[in-house]
Formats: C-alpha cells, structure tokens, sequence
C-alpha cells in the first residue's frame, strides 16, 4: 500500500487525504492547528499535530519512507519554503507544492520540490487519481464521476476504426492521441490532440487520451494494453 504525506489540513489538503484514503492509500496529515486535525482524525490513518518550520519535529517522521509529500500550505509561503527547504534535507523521495503565483512556484521548484500546482478542491482530486493510479499519467475530472486520462503506451496497438468502440469497452470513450513525450515534457501540459484516422495505429511512447471513471480506465490499460 502507498503511504503520503499531507501538510497542510486546509480545505485542499483535507480533501486530498480523503481523497487518497478513499482510493486505498495510507495517509498520514500534519497540521499545526488542532482543530485542523481533530476535524479529520476519523478519516485518515494518522494524524499529526505540529508545526513543520520545525525541523526538529518534521524530522522525527520517516520521511525517506514516504512515497510522495504533498505541502498543501496555501498562502502561508514562508511557511511552505522552510517545510519544502527541510524535506529536501531529510531526503524526501518527491514533494508536490502548491503556489498561486507563477514567482512562487519558480522559488519552490528551485529549492526542492519536485512538481507545483495550482491549489483547488478539483486539483485535488485530480491528484488523489494520478497519485494512486500509476497506469494513468495524468487526469482531470471533468464531472463529479468522470474524466479525461492521459496514458502513455507502453506497446504498439493497432485497430480498424469499427474495433475501436469494442476494443476500450462500454465504460471507457478513446478520445485522441497525442504524440511520444520528449524528456523535458509534463504530460499535464497537453500538447496537439491527434484526430482519429480511419485505422488507428498506436506506437509505443505515445500518448493515448481515455474518458470514463479512473478505475475503468485503470483496468482498461491493465488489460488491453499491456500496462
């Protein structure tokens, strides 16, 4: 099971947590506030109280141990540089940040965190999925069940245009391609969408764009193309 690490218990970061425990994940949220973590003490499987500028008290953690750090700070900045300077210290595998600010997120990529993101009720459920997911790249829920999934191919598919409904199943809509990832690419970036041509051959590397629920479209890429 996937362990996180959630800083930060405003309206983000508590729905990020619920978020990823629902999808089956161990979650541990910090909080200085108290009442922060008593409101979702019954939701998660740990739930810490202190301040993280404290590195004394962050380092206590098995921070090493943690497959991914999300610092869900909002607009304390300060408070999010130390916490971000000092998991880079203590050997965080990968820390997600939040800014509001484009200058914000150029300072905490440059002092260590690994990807920054627009805070959001909706980013956060983007995230429970591509954190919990590892078949799907990126997502992005476009209603309360449902949404875009960017998978990059692992093996070559080729399809007749009347195969392709059958091929993805009922639950999941084959949308569009893009093409291979250059090395420098984030895939939450998009790029040019591909139409699709009357046979549709995929080769490996590119990027295959699915609609549906994300646990549809996980099994979808288990099962038919070979991820």
């Amino acid at each position: 099971m996937s362990h996180f690490l959630v800083i930060g218990l405003n309206t983000m970061g508590r729905t990020l947590a619920r978020e990823l425990v629902r999808r089956g994940a161990e979650v541990t949220a910090v909080d200085k506030d108290r009442d922060k973590t008593r409101r979702i003490m019954q939701d998660v499987d740990h739930v810490l109280a202190f301040d993280t500028t404290d590195r004394r008290a962050l380092g206590s953690l098995p921070i090493h141990d943690f497959e991914q750090i999300v610092v869900c700070l909002g607009h304390a900045f300060e408070a999010a540089e130390r916490t971000t300077l000092a998991l880079e210290d203590f050997g965080a595998q990968s820390i997600i940040n939040m800014a509001t600010t484009g200058q914000r997120r150029d300072i905490l990529l440059a002092i260590g965190a690994d990807r920054v993101l627009t805070p959001g009720l909706l980013q956060a459920r983007n995230l429970a999925v591509e954190l919990t997911e590892s078949l799907i790249d990126a997502f992005w829920f476009v209603n309360r069940e449902q949404g875009l999934a960017e998978l990059t191919l692992r093996t070559a598919v080729e399809l007749r245009r009347d195969e392709v409904d059958r091929f993805f199943g009922d639950k999941v809509r084959f949308v569009g391609v893009r093409p291979p990832m250059e090395p420098d690419d984030d895939p939450r970036k998009g790029g040019p969408l591909f139409s699709m041509p009357s046979d549709l051959v995929l080769d490996a590397g590119q990027r295959l764009l699915l609609f549906g629920q994300p646990d549809d479209i996980a099994r979808v890429a288990r099962k038919r193309l070979g991820r």
